[in-house]
């Protein structure tokens, strides 16, 4: 499965987007194709043709870029659930907050995993930037704190986008 790949790919080289703390593991990811990607990521597994995710770092205005969390390694309460949630938070070219959504359920269940290890899920909150012609371009800081609501441990994550004039 892609999830457990990129996850494992990713791992080697920790970054702003991508950390770990403990066994709680969340990758921050921005993309202008989220319908496609979770099209890909619900049909059933198939090794020779994975799930393909188009990051973005760029962005003119008037396009659509949706931040989400892939995310493995939540601990499950007693009685067997995971409670993992991410606060989002998108700061503009001038370092002023554009906005933030605090609280999200990035996965409450069953934990996401595979015995032995742990595989990567889609979390389920999402943050959709619409980037209107009127916003100011420059670089964006998109932040997400991953917070595992059991252990206590969290993340924190963030991507930039460099947004131009459309043309």
């Amino acid at each position: 499965m892609l999830a457990t790949s990129f996850a494992a790919r990713a791992r080697a080289d920790e970054t702003a987007w991508h950390k770990r703390e403990g066994t709680l593991e969340a990758m921050l990811v921005l993309t202008n194709q989220i319908d496609d990607f979770l099209g890909q990521w619900t049909r059933p597994n198939d090794a020779s043709h994975p799930p393909e995710l188009h990051r973005v770092t760029a962005a003119k205005l008037g396009d659509q870029i949706t931040a989400l969390v892939l995310l493995s390694g939540c601990s499950p309460d007693p009685d067997g659930s995971c409670h993992a949630d991410v606060d989002f938070t998108v700061l503009g070219p001038s370092g002023s907050s554009l906005g933030s959504r605090n609280g999200a359920e990035l996965w409450h269940g069953a934990p996401p995993s595979v015995p032995p290890k742990p595989h990567t899920v889609v979390g389920r909150a999402r943050l959709d930037l619409g980037l209107e012609k009127s916003d100011p371009t420059g670089v964006y800081r998109i932040r997400a704190v991953v917070r595992d609501g059991v252990t206590h441990k969290h993340v924190d994550l963030e991507q930039t986008l460099d947004v131009s004039a459309a043309h």
